[in-house]
């Protein structure tokens, strides 16, 4: 929190703030995450965070949905109020969220969905839709507050090198017991 704070120059936190249609403009997942923590940062306990971003941004997405992208931002202290009146729009998707602390299970719910929707497509991407569809968040990592999750959520597969490693330890194993029997 201190250096959020500190980066912006601000003695304080502030009661409200708004993001419109700058998160989509941020060229990477990763960043996008690392933005949102410093948007949280800059926040008292109940500011209000205004989130707007293109319709396209959700719609077209191949990771994101407008529910999981709720949960993203309350994976990292930012709640919507879903309650809240949006001004209605089909070009624009709008979060009136209010700042508290992070919420792992969100953004355990978050990363759940985003592995599922990207391993549904297969090896081969579809065809892009529009700009919209390059649209993500990489949330993991330090959530702030001392709150944090894994970089990613996969499902436990065993990476080459380990399995690799397996293999060669089977064969080791195999060759002392060889050993054993014929000393």
């Amino acid at each position: 929190l201190g250096g959020a704070l500190e980066a912006s120059g601000a003695s304080r936190p502030y009661d409200a703030l708004v993001c419109s249609m700058v998160l989509n403009c941020v060229p990477d997942a990763r960043r996008r995450f690392d933005m949102l923590v410093c948007m949280r940062g800059q926040l008292r306990v109940g500011g209000l965070c205004f989130v707007v971003l293109p319709g396209s941004c959700l719609a077209h997405s191949h990771t994101l949905t407008h529910d999981s992208f709720a949960d993203c931002l309350r994976g990292v202290g930012l709640a919507p109020d879903l309650a809240a009146e949006t001004p209605a729009s089909a070009k624009l998707a709008y979060f009136e969220c209010a700042a508290g602390l992070p919420d792992s299970a969100a953004a355990l719910r978050f990363q759940r969905a985003r592995h599922e929707r990207r391993s549904g497509h297969g090896s081969q991407p579809p065809r892009r839709k529009s700009r919209g569809a390059d649209f993500d968040v990489d949330l993991g990592g330090a959530l702030g507050f001392g709150e944090r999750i894994g970089r990613s959520f996969e499902a436990l597969q065993p990476s080459r090198a380990q399995k690799e490693q397996r293999a060669a330890r089977a064969e080791f194993l195999r060759q002392l017991k060889e050993e054993k029997l014929n000393g």
